[in-house]
C-alpha cells in the first residue's frame, strides 16, 4: 500500500483530513512509486477541491480488487473513481458529477481485420478484478475467447506487444495512454464498443461530509473530461 499527503485546513468539514483510498489507472491516477506522488486528470480534480473546500486529502494508492473490498469495511472516508452501483450504495453516497466517462475498447493487433479474429482460438486479457468484459455488450461470439485475468493494464498490453494475448479489453482512455507511453500505438487498431458509457465518481463513507459541498464546488470547475 503507498501514501500521499496534502495539507490543507479542513475545519468546515470537522476532523483533520479525509482518509481516501484511489488505484493506479492512468492517465486518471497516476501513480509514481518512485517518489509516492499521485497525477493525472482525476488528481487534477481532487486538488482543486482540496483548495476550493478548504479540505485536507490522504491518499492510499491500493490494488483495485483491493480497494472495492474496502468499501464495506469503513477504513476510509473517500474513494475515487468509482462507478455508481447498488451494492455499494449500500455503504457510500456518490457526488452526482462524475469525474469521468468510461468507455470500453478491445485492442488487437493491426493488419488483421476484426471480423476474421477467431476468438475460439485467442486469450483475451482483461485487468483481474474489473469485469468490464462481462458488463459490456461485446462482439458475437467474443465469449468462445478464453479470458486471461491480469494484475495491471501495463502488463496486459506488454503481454499484447508480445503476442502473449490475441487482445484487451480495457478503458479506451487508459489503452491509448499506456500505447502511446510506450510509443507503440500505431502498432495496434482498438475497436470502440458502442452504446456503453459508465460515469465514475467521487465516494463517500455515508455521514462522513455534506456531499452538497462538492457537488457544488465540482460544478464550478471546468475540466473537459466532465
Amino acid at each position: 500500500m503507498t501514501f500521499v499527503f496534502f495539507s490543507v485546513s479542513f475545519n468546515s468539514f470537522g476532523h483533520s483530513t479525509l482518509k481516501c483510498a484511489t488505484t493506479h489507472y492512468p492517465p486518471y491516477t497516476i501513480y509514481n512509486p518512485k517518489n509516492n506522488t499521485f497525477s493525472g486528470l482525476d488528481m487534477d480534480i481532487i486538488y482543486e477541491l482540496s483548495n476550493k473546500l478548504d479540505v485536507s486529502f490522504s491518499i492510499d494508492n491500493l490494488p483495485w480488487s483491493r480497494l472495492k473490498s474496502e468499501i464495506s469495511k469503513g477504513n476510509y472516508d473517500c474513494y475515487f473513481s468509482l462507478g455508481k452501483f447498488k451494492d455499494r450504495e449500500e455503504y457510500l453516497e456518490f457526488t452526482s458529477i462524475p469525474m469521468h466517462i468510461t468507455k470500453v475498447a478491445i485492442f488487437y493487433t493491426k493488419g488483421v481485420l476484426f471480423e476474421d479474429i477467431n476468438f475460439t482460438e485467442i486469450e483475451i486479457g482483461v485487468h483481474r478484478g474489473i469485469n468490464l468484459h462481462k458488463e459490456v455488450k461485446l462482439p458475437q461470439n467474443f465469449e468462445t475467447a478464453n479470458i486471461r485475468k491480469i494484475q495491471s493494464n501495463e502488463a496486459l498490453f506488454e503481454m499484447l506487444r508480445l503476442n502473449r494475448l490475441g487482445a484487451v479489453v480495457t478503458s479506451y482512455e487508459v489503452g491509448k495512454y499506456i500505447l502511446k507511453s510506450k510509443s507503440i500505438e500505431d502498432n495496434f487498431s482498438t475497436l470502440v464498443i458502442e452504446g456503453y458509457e459508465l460515469p465514475v465518481y467521487l465516494a463517500f463513507t455515508k455521514n462522513k461530509v455534506d456531499v452538497n459541498k462538492f457537488n457544488s464546488a465540482l460544478r464550478k470547475l471546468d475540466f473537459p473530461h466532465f
